[in-house]
């Protein structure tokens, strides 16, 4: 029943697209150059998912490890603080780092224009020939702020309940008194799993992001983005056969994608959950002891990046900019109205009713 849910809509979605293109759906993959943007944002999803989930593993990693090192007090507040983010809706995600990046915003202040794209932004794009590279900057922060929270509960964990006698033990090796030796040799092999697993995440839920795409780099598709744009013309017999093409081909590529991806990570973590044995996190990180001052002010610093949008969105929703000038007041007006709603928006007590039902509709069904 369960495996019919999930593959009836799909079979029937499949059928109407190969009957509206007369192709399967690799052929489809192969005609995606017909559509007038199909292959720069064939190219352009996956470059951003790339850089995405490598710049989110050279933020996240640090921070995994001094989290999974060392003793904190409150970790379970420090942990939420972190993983905030990627709980927080797309949507929401993007109206903060919109009130960070815009004119006059905090980054603004301080030079770095990734909106407008002047000043030291406006030469570095110049330099490198590429056109928005502030909005592609923008958009690789906020992904990195998003999926920050994966790299943290891959890794963090497996930090924090190595046994610290394995670690000991190497060291007592000729080549465990070099610190090269002992992060290649040593924490590579047992980690290696947790960051590749790391990656793979960070790298789909880049490949399929549609809000921060639309919101911060309007300028650039994602296949996700461009499907979501033009999809509502696909499956229509004699009329825009292009865009059917483009949601064919565009849904399987993705599907292909996603499914290696997972399939990768599922056989990562199978094989890591049978490597080794654990201990508790308390008796890991007291061996280790406190943290020192670098640790401390890298998560620090890394809390405040995981805050700073969502209090600035929140800033932004009691500042009103006024209609006949370029002032602004403070003001819970929107707060008013969004609990009020219209005739043309459900108010957030409507919006959350329906969420609840819905959700629990989706619980007793997956049960």
């Amino acid at each position: 029943m369960y495996l019919a849910m999930i593959l009836v809509p799909l079979v029937l979605a499949l059928e109407r697209l190969m009957f509206v293109t007369g192709m399967n759906p690799i052929q489809a993959i192969l005609h995606l150059d017909e559509h007038p943007f199909g292959m720069d944002a064939v190219v352009f999803t996956f470059i951003q998912a790339i850089l995405s989930a490598t710049l989110t593993l050279m933020l996240g990693l640090p921070i995994a490890w001094w989290l999974g090192r060392y003793e904190w007090k409150r970790v379970g507040i420090i942990r939420a603080a972190l993983t905030l983010p990627f709980v927080t809706p797309t949507v929401v995600a993007a109206m903060g780092f919109l009130a960070l990046i815009k004119e006059g915003g905090l980054l603004d202040s301080i030079g770095i224009d990734l909106r407008n794209e002047t000043g030291v932004i406006g030469s570095f794009s110049s330099m490198i020939g590429i056109e928005h590279a502030g909005h592609i900057i923008a958009l690789l922060l906020a992904h990195a702020w998003f999926n920050l929270a994966l790299v943290i509960r891959f890794v963090e964990p497996k930090i924090s309940t190595l046994p610290p006698r394995y670690e000991d033990a190497f060291r007592m090796l000729p080549v465990g008194h070099s610190r090269l030796k002992c992060l290649t040799q040593f924490w590579w092999p047992m980690l290696r799993t947790s960051i590749l697993s790391a990656f793979v995440f960070t790298f789909i839920f880049s490949f399929t992001s549609f809000a921060l795409v639309r919101w911060l780099a309007p300028d650039m598709w994602t296949l996700e983005a461009l499907m979501a744009v033009e999809g509502g013309a696909a499956g229509i017999p004699g009329y825009r056969v292009d865009v059917s093409v483009l949601v064919l081909g565009g849904a399987t590529l993705q599907g292909l994608v996603l499914l290696s991806a997972l399939a990768l990570a599922g056989r990562w973590q199978q094989k890591q959950s049978n490597e080794i044995e654990l201990v508790s996190e308390n008796f890991a990180r007291k061996y280790i002891g406190k943290p020192t001052t670098v640790p401390r002010i890298g998560v620090f610093v890394a809390t405040v990046y995981a805050l700073t949008p969502l209090f600035l969105m929140i800033l932004s929703s009691v500042r009103i900019r006024n209609r006949t000038s370029e002032s602004y007041r403070w003001s819970l007006d929107a707060w008013d109205y969004a609990f009020k709603g219209d005739l043309t928006y459900a108010s957030i007590p409507e919006a959350l009713a329906n969420s609840l039902v819905y959700a629990s509709g989706c619980l007793v069904v997956s049960c």
